[in-house]
């Protein structure tokens, strides 16, 4: 007869391994945290400034504003893991942690060529 396959534990974290060989983390993190903070505020100073001015408030700018908004989640899911692994040292990510990341990093690029098209 055929066992079915069952598995009696849930995964509820990953560990993350491969970068600790690197010989400068807080470097790489540092450059990664400025690069990401520069991102944050050139998007999010595009978006006021589409927001606030009502000469803006044409469909061109609109798209413009949506890829702005695609930027920052996609540059969140990617690099707050990082600066957690390379700063802080935190090893571990959840499950559901891990999953959206993925999930999100598949979507939003489909979302950015679908706008990119539209413009």
């Amino acid at each position: 007869m055929l066992e079915s396959n069952v598995t009696t534990q849930r995964i509820t974290e990953f560990v993350i391994t491969g970068l600790d060989h690197l010989p400068n983390q807080n470097i790489l993190g540092v450059l990664i945290l400025l690069t990401y903070s520069l991102i944050l505020l050139g998007s999010s100073a595009n978006i006021c400034i589409i927001v606030s001015d009502q000469l803006l408030h044409r469909p061109m700018y609109i798209f413009i504003c949506n890829l702005a908004v695609i930027d920052i989640m996609f540059t969140t899911s990617a690099s707050t893991t990082l600066i957690a692994l390379l700063l802080a040292g935190v090893r571990n990510i959840s499950y559901h942690s891990c999953i959206s990341r993925k999930t999100s990093k598949s979507t939003l690029p489909v979302w950015r060529k679908c706008i990119l098209r539209l413009l």
